[in-house]
């Protein structure tokens, strides 16, 4: 790998674009090579198919997180998201999995998603008099309104949170952090003085996050209840008691703080999407009229009496899909995942990783692998379809094949939970905002 330097190894040398210094080097130094991030080893990982090497085929040993100081301010260590691999984890997977699944399922889910759509395309049908407005925070509401609903109750808006709302709006101090690591956690405390500002603000913006969840725990744990009950999933019994597979540390907080962990990530990355989405197709010629037209026509045969998108008409609308498939491959809004942390010594690519390095998967090089993709840095929908569609309209089959090279939600045993309701959400938002 580059060269190291004292005391920061090469944490200068990735600069305010790390994803695209890290496949930049790539180049250089093969897909997968040896950093130093302060005083951490770590390996930079680009590509699609050493992604999977490293990720899937050593999944197990590359599932854990590493210890870093600012990951304890998460949910008071109890986080989904950054617990390292062990019976707590697998535990607190295993029941999100099933209650996302059953929201689905049961058609809750897709309730409070289309309401929420209804209100977004109600509110900028009022504005689309005035020349320009601002997208963001109506989008914000939608989403944060979407994943609020599902966590407290679907009768629970979050209009109606002003504090919730609001925290939701202002910006995340602490996006940034997660591209290669926070400076606190990587380097020498002598040195962590001069992030320690913003640090901070990221800290009290999670601690008043969690104050503002604790106000609704009791919601959550009816919610939780309610579901055990329909479902008869054992996972939940005796969680206060520490009894479930003899976990001496799992507590309840383990599933009553998923909420505020949802919210927070959640809506920031659904926002994101929603935003390049509208941005890529208002910029790029001829496809806003393509998605329009197939959106048209397909909804004015539909049997039914509305008129409006729903999540089961995605197969007949390929092309609008396939439009959502290529903003996630272009944008990658999460370009690294959350670093991981090997628990154990394995090769691969001609690597020897050693225990205790951290893993970044460089997942916005994935899009842009030259052994996959043409052309990387347009944005065209047509190359996820297996024909391409003419304009007046002729058939294109979505090329499922082509969804599996590139992976916007992660992969392996990390990859996000959230992604069945990210990928109908954004589906029916973006569909019917069209429309």
């Amino acid at each position: 790998g580059p060269r190291t330097k004292l005391i920061f190894g090469n944490l200068r040398d990735l600069g305010t674009l790390p994803h695209r210094k890290l496949f930049q080097l790539s180049e250089q130094f093969e897909n997968v090579y040896n950093l130093k991030l302060g005083k951490w080893k770590a390996v930079a990982v680009n590509g699609i198919q050493s992604c999977r090497n490293i990720l899937i085929k050593n999944g197990k040993v590359t599932a854990s997180r590493p210890n870093f100081e600012s990951f304890k301010y998460y949910s008071h260590g109890r986080s989904l998201s950054f617990q390292p691999y062990n019976d707590i984890w697998l535990t607190q997977r295993k029941a999100t999995s099933k209650i996302i699944a059953k929201l689905i399922t049961t058609g809750s889910a897709l309730d409070i998603a289309h309401r929420q759509m209804k209100g977004l395309v109600d509110n900028w049908s009022l504005k689309v008099e005035s020349d320009m407005f601002d997208a963001f925070p109506d989008i914000v509401e939608a989403v944060g309104g979407f994943i609020y609903s599902l966590c407290y109750g679907e009768n629970e808006i979050l209009s109606a949170n002003s504090e919730f709302k609001k925290i939701l709006l202002d910006p995340n101090p602490g996006t940034d952090m997660f591209a290669v690591g926070n400076n606190i956690d990587l380097l020498p405390h002598v040195f962590q003085l001069f992030s320690m500002k913003k640090h901070q603000k990221h800290i009290d913006r999670m601690n008043y996050f969690l104050q503002l969840h604790n106000k609704m725990k009791e919601k959550v744990k009816h919610r939780l209840i309610q579901h055990r009950l329909q479902s008869n999933e054992k996972y939940f019994d005796d969680v206060r008691a520490n009894e479930y597979n003899n976990i001496p540390d799992l507590h309840e907080d383990h599933f009553l703080n998923l909420p505020a962990e949802f919210l927070s990530a959640g809506t920031e990355t659904s926002t994101a999407v929603l935003l390049w989405l509208l941005r890529y197709v208002a910029l790029t010629p001829g496809v806003q009229d393509n998605v329009y037209n197939e959106l048209k026509q397909y909804t004015s045969q539909k049997s039914n009496e509305t008129t409006s998108v729903e999540y089961g008409d995605r197969p007949h609308l390929p092309y609008t899909e396939s439009c959502l498939l290529e903003s996630l491959r272009c944008m990658a809004v999460v370009p690294f995942a959350l670093p991981h942390f090997t628990t154990n010594d394995f090769e691969s690519d001609g690597l020897l990783i050693k225990k205790d390095t951290l893993i970044l998967p460089n997942l916005w090089s994935v899009g842009r692998d030259p052994s996959v993709w043409s052309e990387p840095e347009k944005f065209i929908p047509e190359r996820h379809l297996n024909t391409v569609r003419a304009k007046n309209g002729g058939d294109a089959n979505f090329a499922s094949s082509k969804s599996e090279n590139f992976y916007p939600f992660g992969l392996g045993k990390r990859r996000c939970v959230g992604e069945p309701l990210g990928r109908m959400l954004n589906f029916i938002l973006f569909s019917n905002i069209m429309l």
